[in-house]
């Protein structure tokens, strides 16, 4: 029984960290629905993706730290709430500027 409560940390901890990939892998089918939807370039829809990408480069560079310094559920259950309120933010606009603008900083946690 004891077995079986720790191994759902473990679950919900790989679920998080495949939350970057994962987000990844549905936008880019989406690329010329999205395209269509904001009516702008395929250049315009590219830099969205990579912003996201630059914005994983760098969460990483302080995700560690922050973790070791402030603790890893406090960081793991705040930034998870800001992910989604990001990615809510990017869903409402419906201009190309405004999701390029919000899809870097739900990337800085899907580290």
């Amino acid at each position: 029984m004891e077995n079986k409560q720790q191994s759902i940390p473990y679950i919900w901890l790989a679920g998080l960290s495949m939350l970057g990939f994962l987000a990844t892998d549905m936008y880019l089918p989406a690329f010329d629905i999205i395209r269509g939807d904001l009516g702008t370039t395929e250049n315009m829809i590219g830099l969205t993706l990579s912003i996201f990408l630059l914005g994983m480069a760098i969460g990483q560079l302080f995700y560690g730290r922050l973790t070791q310094k402030l603790g890893t559920k406090k960081i793991i259950n705040h930034w998870s709430k800001y992910f989604c309120y990001q990615q809510f933010s990017c869903f409402i606009f419906n201009q190309c500027r405004n999701v390029i603008s919000c899809s870097f900083f739900p990337s800085v946690r899907c580290v």
